[in-house]
């Protein structure tokens, strides 16, 4: 078998990753060797001794030719040695770890065998990672990181599958669902086929998208800095008690409001000075006086944030001016201060302050 003999696919997606190991497997052994040409050995243990049992099936079995086939390739499957903290103190698994490493590099894996090493996540600073790195620059190993998909990659994506489902899905309303739900296939296809039933054959909406799909766990406050933003009291005060009813501290959620205070502060100020333009494109990068007043107001990201997302926030953005955000920041800035230094009930505090927040504004 041509080319190199230890092969480390890793991905933070499992939907990614098994998709790549089912293109290296098919390209390793073909469907029909796959009974003598194949052995898996499984790697998703949690305790020393299957860890240490495990590493040793594995390089058995990268000595021990299989019957009826010329080639045998070995999968450790789903490596999850280095995910708990308990294991990697143990002295013992350091050991064997040790020991296959450096069986791996020499003699290494004999001629006619194949390692094929499938893992979320693997730390570059381990002997693990860095032995495969070592590898690859001998030219007998290979090391495939499979990224995370992209915003871009989500949306097309969901278009992709909207259009196996008979879901007129546009491309407007697929970004609003990507930012929803997130990005990991395995959930796009889920909520997809949520919305799919729900809409019942019709062009789903972004109120469509908002009412039956699940917000991603990375995205679980964009309801209520959306909704504040968008200046709804009513509909911030519920979120705000949705995810009060999701244990979610009230001095988590003043910062993520605050952080979007800073951006439609920034959106706000560039509109009305015409850095900005209404379709959403910067007339200059940021000048020095500028970027200083800005950074003045806390950390933000606007400039790197999608289309999508930028128009939506720009929308938002016009229903403050420059006076009311810095009002507003100024309340949510007291409440913050209240939390952290005397004893009060945060949450009614909380709601008090976003009520004086919105007080003013159109």
């Amino acid at each position: 078998m041509a080319g190199p003999s230890a092969i480390l696919v890793v991905s933070p997606d499992d939907f990614l990753l098994s998709q790549k190991t089912k293109e290296m497997l098919d390209a390793l052994v073909p469907e029909e060797n796959r009974m003598f040409g194949l052995e898996i050995v499984d790697c998703a243990v949690d305790t020393v001794d299957a860890c240490v049992q495990a590493l040793r099936k594995v390089q058995g079995s990268l000595v021990q030719q299989g019957f009826f086939s010329e080639s045998k390739t070995v999968w450790m499957r789903d490596i999850g040695f280095f995910d708990d903290g308990r294991l990697q103190k143990s002295t013992t698994l350091a050991g064997a770890l040790e020991s296959f490493c450096d069986w791996l590099k020499a003699p290494g894996i004999p001629e006619g065998f194949k390692l094929l090493a499938t893992s979320t996540s693997i730390p570059k600073n381990v002997r693990f990672y860095k032995t495969f790195e070592f590898l690859a620059k001998q030219k007998t190993g290979e090391i495939v990181s499979v990224p995370p998909p992209s915003e871009k990659d989500a949306i097309e994506r969901a278009l992709e599958v909207a259009k196996g489902l008979g879901l007129p899905l546009s491309k407007p309303v697929a970004a609003a669902f990507v930012a929803r739900v997130g990005y990991a296939p395995r959930e796009l296809v889920s909520e997809l086929e949520k919305l799919a039933v729900y809409t019942r054959g019709r062009a789903p909406t972004n109120a469509d998208v908002e009412t039956v799909c699940t917000m991603n766990a990375g995205g679980e406050f964009w309801d209520l800095t959306d909704a504040f933003g968008q200046h709804d009291l009513a509909k911030t005060i519920k979120v705000l008690h949705n995810l009060y009813e999701k244990r979610l501290e009230p001095i988590m959620l003043v910062m993520q409001i605050q952080a979007r205070l800073n951006e439609l502060y920034l959106l706000c100020d560039s509109l009305a000075s015409k850095r900005l333009s209404d379709s959403g494109r910067w007339s200059s990068a940021l000048g020095e006086e500028d970027a200083a007043a800005v950074a003045a107001l806390g950390p933000f990201n606007v400039v790197a944030k999608s289309a999508w997302r930028l128009g939506s926030l720009m929308a938002q953005a016009r229903k403050w001016t420059p006076a009311e955000l810095k009002r507003a920041r100024t309340a949510m800035i007291k409440a913050h201060e209240r939390m952290v230094s005397v004893s009060v009930d945060a949450k009614s505090l909380l709601e008090m302050a976003i009520a004086d927040a919105m007080h003013v504004s159109k």
